[in-house]
């Protein structure tokens, strides 16, 4: 009931979103969380309402005041009326999602938050993970690919603080492909590495494509770098 309460007003907090986290972002997130909650010993309903909870107080979205006191989090559960338990298991690991909080190594603490954000990095991977780019980026008049535009190599918790990349192919190196050595359970492994091969597989095409032999040398040093880690 609470979950169903819950998806309720999250959809309306959503529904305006075009920037990729709205609604339909936030449904692949929570089945896909519910798949890999199969696969662990856990609260199959925190694992639910953290899912659908994960991105109403992001900070591109809502604004740092809104993450840093997860306003509508905090309101969401109020009026389904979680207990406090459910509320403290909640808020801990909502508060700890996200490519951003992992930069700062503030990671999930919990079983329950680990399969979220597996998930939602999961999402942010593959034919969706592109396609979510590709809205955002767009949405702030950046291009899909600009030969002569090179990703931020240097990518900390200091110097990703753009609110998008300068193309979404950049995006791509800046984020995407980083995203596969930050999984925890096993059942998200499989799943971020089948999505992080499409994406490198997609890249390959592109710059074929596009005759830029100097990028898919630059993909070839990248993926030698991460893999090194």
């Amino acid at each position: 009931m609470m979950i169903q309460k819950a998806k309720c007003l999250v959809e309306e907090l959503m529904k305006n979103d075009n920037s990729g986290h709205g609604m339909e972002h936030i449904n692949r997130v929570f089945d896909l969380s519910m798949k890999f909650a199969g696969k662990e010993k856990c609260n199959r309903d925190i694992v639910g309402l953290i899912a659908l909870l994960h991105d109403v107080d992001d900070y591109k979205l809502f604004g740092n005041e809104n993450q840093k006191n997860l306003t509508n989090t905090n309101l969401i559960l109020e009026k389904i009326g979680a207990d406090e338990f459910t509320k403290e298991q909640v808020v801990s690991q909502v508060a700890k999602m996200g490519y951003s909080k992992a930069l700062k190594e503030n990671r999930p603490t919990t079983v329950e938050g680990m399969i979220v954000s597996d998930a939602d990095m999961c999402d942010a991977i593959g034919a969706n993970g592109i396609l979510r780019t590709c809205q955002y980026e767009f949405k702030h008049g950046k291009p899909f690919f600009d030969k002569n535009i090179w990703p931020m190599e240097d990518v900390n918790s200091n110097t990703y603080i753009r609110k998008c990349s300068e193309s979404v192919v950049c995006h791509m190196f800046e984020k995407i492909l980083r995203l596969k050595d930050l999984i925890f359970t096993e059942a998200g492994k499989r799943e971020a590495e089948q999505r992080h091969n499409f994406v490198i597989n997609f890249l390959r095409q592109l710059f074929k494509e596009e005759n830029t032999i100097e990028w898919d040398h630059y993909l070839d040093k990248f993926l030698e770098k991460i893999n090194m880690f």
